[in-house]
């Protein structure tokens, strides 16, 4: 419900001065142009007075800044379009069709109000993709009107003619076709643009915009969809060989027919320069024992003793001697003057008791290890030991220098500046009392604290109070005994 009602007599200043430029982005504005629209609906409301509107309904813009206007109000419009229920039908079969901002996605006719005056409009946009085939039926009717005085026929925002008019209604893409009336401020402040020449103005662009409205389809029902089970399509014959596929088949090696000789593959270690053999070996074994492999079945027993290896290690022949026990290479003959292994004499496989790890030996250990002389720069000077308080030595006294005293102190020093050395009283050497009296550490016999050790801070009256920690305690005289 409106805050104000407005009944529309004549056009006033102050319908077009609502729109000046400054106040265009401004809140503070917005009664202003509220009011300016109010008037303008009733003005289209009286002229429509008493007219077939059948799937018609009135469409106002938006009177202040927000987000649908690029938070800009520059004018007021009022229009008839096709109702609210007929856009949500078009919206859900197209998003791009906008349910709300009918301006730019359907046919309407109305009113236009800015600074400059009024203009009467007959429009259909290019995004109103359900009303380009209708008005292309009815592009004779649209030409005589616009072919009227004062009128203004715009095609894609270019004013055109009649042929032009004729040649976009014969094209395949979408036209954006505009009839339109102006008229300027100075005159409607004189009484023209008022509720006769609005309502002869939708006398003849109503009954047209019904006519250049496109079918709207019926509702679509969800609910009967969403539970009609889907049928799936009739699936096409395959053939049973296509169906299943043949097993995958590896490529077979070729194989030599039978009884034809089939050449030798010589070993991968084989080649022209012989076997292999390490560099230590190299030069050692000459590069004419090196023999071109023989053929299979008549090696020699050289080569069938040379490719068995080296025979197997003899683990009864003990561990070898120890390091500076073994011969060096020096004194080992050569290679090739050494005795075959077979005429070698056997080791000694004897080996020495082993000593037993409890019994120790007389080998120093780490943690007994004996002390080592000191050496020459860290040798304490020779003189008589310090005594345990004496204070360290600090070198020779240097020339000018004050007289150092180096005798002994104690830590139970009680002399002060310029006073004699003088040892004070050992304070765990004083006399304990021997009597219950202040200061007396006490045991407790009794009560709570039975068996604590507390300290006497006073007697009065046969009771002595105790200190243990920091609680006083009140207890007898005859339940506590020196500590």
């Amino acid at each position: 419900m409106a805050l104000f009602e407005e009944t529309f007599e004549a056009w006033t200043g102050a319908d077009f001065d609502a729109y000046v430029e400054t106040k265009w982005r401004s809140n503070r504005f917005n009664l202003e142009r509220g009011r300016v629209r109010q008037r303008v609906m009733s003005l289209v409301e009286q002229a429509t007075q008493g007219r077939d509107l059948a799937g018609l309904e009135l469409w106002t813009s938006r009177d202040h800044p927000a987000f649908v206007n690029a938070h800009t109000v520059d004018h007021q419009e009022a229009f008839w379009c096709r109702m609210a229920a007929d856009r949500e039908r078009l919206q859900a079969r197209d998003d791009a069709v906008s349910a709300s901002e009918p301006v730019n996605s359907h046919a309407h006719a109305g009113l236009s109000v800015g600074l400059e005056g009024v203009v009467l409009v007959l429009r259909v946009p290019v995004d109103a993709k359900f009303d380009q085939t209708a008005w292309r039926r009815h592009v004779d009717r649209l030409a005589i009107w616009a072919a009227e005085p004062g009128h203004l026929l715009q095609i894609d925002g270019q004013q055109g003619d009649l042929a032009a008019l004729a040649a976009a209604a014969s094209q395949d893409r979408a036209v954006e076709v505009r009839v339109a009336r102006r008229i300027p401020r100075e005159l409607a402040l004189e009484g023209q643009g008022g509720l006769p020449e609005v309502a002869l103005w939708l006398d003849v662009a109503l009954p047209l915009l019904q006519d250049c409205l496109g079918p709207v389809p019926e509702a679509i029902d969800t609910a009967t969809e969403a539970t009609e089970p889907m049928q799936p399509a009739p699936a096409e014959a395959v053939p049973a060989a296509a169906a299943m596929p043949l097993p995958r088949q590896r490529p077979m090696r070729p194989v030599a027919p039978a009884g034809s000789a089939q050449p030798e593959r010589p070993a991968a270690t084989d080649r022209a320069v012989g076997p292999y053999r390490p560099a230590w070996a190299r030069d050692t074994v000459p590069q004419a024992s090196f023999r071109s492999p023989a053929a299979p079945g008549s090696a020699s027993p050289d080569a069938r003793e040379e490719r068995r290896g080296p025979p197997p290690r003899d683990d009864r022949r003990g561990p070898p001697p120890p390091r500076d026990q073994q011969p060096s290479r020096d004194q080992q003959p050569p290679r090739d003057q050494q005795p075959p292994r077979e005429q070698r004499p056997p080791r000694d496989t004897a080996q020495p008791p082993r000593p037993d790890p409890r019994a120790g030996d007389n080998r120093p250990r780490d943690d007994r290890r004996a002390p080592s002389a000191p050496s020459a720069d860290r040798r304490a000077p020779a003189g008589p030991p310090a005594s345990r308080g004496s204070a360290p030595s600090r070198g020779p006294e240097r020339p000018g220098e004050r007289p150092r005293d180096d005798r002994p102190r104690d830590d139970r020093f009680r002399g002060g500046p310029g006073r004699p050395y003088e040892l004070g009283p050992d304070p765990r050497e004083r006399e304990q009392p021997t009597t219950v009296a202040p200061g007396a550490r006490v045991q407790l016999l009794g009560g709570l604290f039975a068996g604590k050790v507390a300290t006497v801070a006073e007697i009065s009256g046969g009771q002595v109070h105790v200190m243990l920690g920091a609680m006083a305690v009140k207890v007898p005289l005859d339940q506590v005994r020196l500590a």
